[in-house]
């Protein structure tokens, strides 16, 4: 016989009563903690009882915080060292994915107890770029298996040259790179007419030059303020694209 206990919660079944030995138990109804589910049987011959552990918790949320060493990187040969932290219910062996989409269709690194990842800058695209990583949490009773954050990553390389199609065996450069009162543009073809724009980091044109009959030009940049600026070089008789150098006024 089972000793005295406190009884939260009591079901009876009578002989024509129910149709089925399974009854299902809400744990809405019973707070959080460790208990003993009792079943006595009683019959003509006496009664018998059997007792069985349960333990009753709450479901928990889990919450993933990613950050990063850097949130720039500026060469080639940077890495942003991303770390994932268990910041809430993750549980005592969390698994995490890292990826650089929402949908985790491009992974970078593959789910894993790992919590860092290395991201070198050819895994990122120049500009903008947002990284995710996604937790598993490894409790028993969750409300949500995974939980997931991001972090923005821009890559922000110098372009340093360029080349046009018309003259594939040479780069067009510029430099010096940063520069003060002249920037120079070498690579040209002497008998190719080139439009050069002048924008700020806003976007907005500061200036513009036409450029013809020399294979390096320099231009006076002694009006502009200090900050970054990006020349663009055009084909002016076809009114092309040929590509665009950043530089920094120092």
């Amino acid at each position: 016989q089972p000793l005295n206990r406190k009884v939260i919660n009591k079901w009876i079944w009578k002989p024509g009563y129910r149709n089925s030995w399974i009854i299902n138990i809400s744990p809405k109804m019973i707070p959080p903690g460790s208990y003993s589910v009792l079943v006595q049987y009683i019959n003509e011959s006496g009664e018998s009882w059997l007792t069985a552990p349960v333990k009753i918790t709450f479901p928990v949320t889990p919450e993933v915080a990613i950050g990063s060493g850097t949130t720039t990187i500026s060469n080639l040969s940077e890495v942003a060292m991303l770390t994932a932290s268990n910041k809430k219910s993750g549980g005592a062996s969390p698994a995490y994915t890292f990826a650089t989409d929402r949908n985790f269709t491009k992974i970078l690194q593959a789910e894993g107890a790992t919590t860092t990842y290395a991201l070198t800058a050819d895994k990122l695209v120049n500009g903008t770029n947002w990284i995710y990583v996604k937790m598993k949490t490894s409790e028993a009773c969750y409300t949500a298996v995974t939980a997931v954050d991001s972090i923005k990553i821009t890559k922000n390389l110098m372009t340093t040259s360029v080349t046009d199609v018309d003259n594939p065996g040479v780069s067009i450069t510029g430099f010096p790179n940063p520069f003060i009162n002249n920037f120079t543009v070498k690579g040209l073809l002497a008998n190719k007419t080139y439009s050069v724009l002048v924008y700020d980091a806003r976007g907005v044109l500061i200036n513009s030059y036409k450029l013809s009959n020399k294979t390096i030009h320099t231009i006076n940049t002694s009006h502009l303020g200090t900050g970054t600026y990006w020349f663009s070089i055009r084909d002016a008789k076809k009114n092309r694209l040929i590509g665009t150098l950043k530089a920094v006024r120092s």
